[in-house]
């Protein structure tokens, strides 16, 4: 186990680790400064800092081979090329404002979810493919009726399946929905309303894709079935503490989720119940995250700091 500092101690909710040791991580409050850094794991050192300032940042991943990290601002999807550590930013359509993105298996086509700045605004979801660099070539996208906004974009690891929040109002009240779509054309394939008053925080698909799994933002992790939207369980966190990350072993083994206590819990993807807890004592745990290759793990806390550890399942 080792820990990575920042040097601009903030909480780090985002958080990716990438193909050949690289670890990223941010803070994605805008008032707060959205400053990405990207760590060697090898070195310790930082090879890769953005000036923040006015673009702040919403999310980020790495695309499977480590070579590039993709990260949403403002109103664009940047590209940083770590080999060399510059990046470029790529046009989004019009009006499209605070993305919020997740790359797919194949490294090229990206999901981007879009929020709103007006009430009167409508947001979308689309699918874009970012392989020349400085374009974001739309390959679909979907919108509501005013006001409709998309949050909290993933893509199955099989590549065949996305899934997005839809928030939207209905008679003056707001309204959620989980939406699971056909990542060819973005078909909704099924739709899982819920109770906006416990927001949807983080989407993930389990390894095998047959699963989606919903962090909401208290203490609840929910599965359904990602082709019928049939309920598929619960991981049921147990004591007061909110839980603030997910994340899932590419083996299938095993999901991970962060708390606000300062725990990392493993779950059993079957059954959903615990099966180990770590608590190094760094104080509260924002964000979680395995490598591709699932040897290790890494965790962000609420002060700047990143957790990284050997998995052995």
């Amino acid at each position: 186990m080792r820990i990575l500092h920042s040097e601009h101690p903030r909480p780090l909710d985002l958080l990716a680790v990438g193909s050949g040791g690289h670890v990223a991580a941010a803070w994605s409050d805008y008032s707060g400064g959205g400053r990405v850094e990207v760590w060697d794991l090898t070195s310790g050192a930082i090879v890769y800092e953005d000036s923040g300032g006015a673009a702040r940042t919403r999310s980020f991943a790495f695309t499977p081979d480590g070579r590039f990290l993709v990260v949403a601002q403002w109103s664009a999807v940047g590209t940083v090329d770590l080999t060399v550590g510059q990046g470029v930013a790529a046009a989004l359509p019009p009006g499209v404002t605070r993305p919020e993105l997740a790359v797919f298996p194949d490294g090229v086509r990206v999901l981007v979810t879009a929020h709103r700045v007006r009430r009167s605004d409508t947001g979308r979801v689309a699918c874009g493919d970012l392989s020349s660099g400085r374009l974001f070539r739309e390959l679909w996208h979907a919108e509501g009726r005013s006001p409709t906004w998309y949050t909290a974009p993933a893509v199955s690891p099989d590549g065949r399946s996305a899934a997005d929040v839809q928030h939207f109002e209905d008679a003056g009240r707001p309204r959620q929905a989980i939406q699971v779509r056909d990542a060819a054309d973005g078909t909704v394939r099924c739709k899982i309303p819920h109770d906006a008053a416990d927001p949807v925080e983080q989407l993930a698909f389990t390894a095998d894709s047959t699963k989606l799994l919903a962090r909401f933002h208290g203490r609840t992790v929910r599965a359904w079935d990602a082709e019928t939207g049939e309920p598929a369980g619960e991981m049921v966190h147990k004591g007061r503490p909110f839980v603030t990350g997910l994340a899932v072993h590419p083996s299938g083994k095993a999901i991970v989720t962060s708390r606000n206590d300062g725990t990392a819990w493993f779950w059993d993807p079957a059954t959903f119940r615990p099966l180990r807890s770590f608590d190094w004592k760094v104080g509260k745990l924002v964000s979680v995250a395995f490598s591709p290759d699932g040897s290790l793990a890494a965790a962000g806390t609420d002060r700047g700091q990143v957790v990284v550890w050997d998995v052995d399942l």
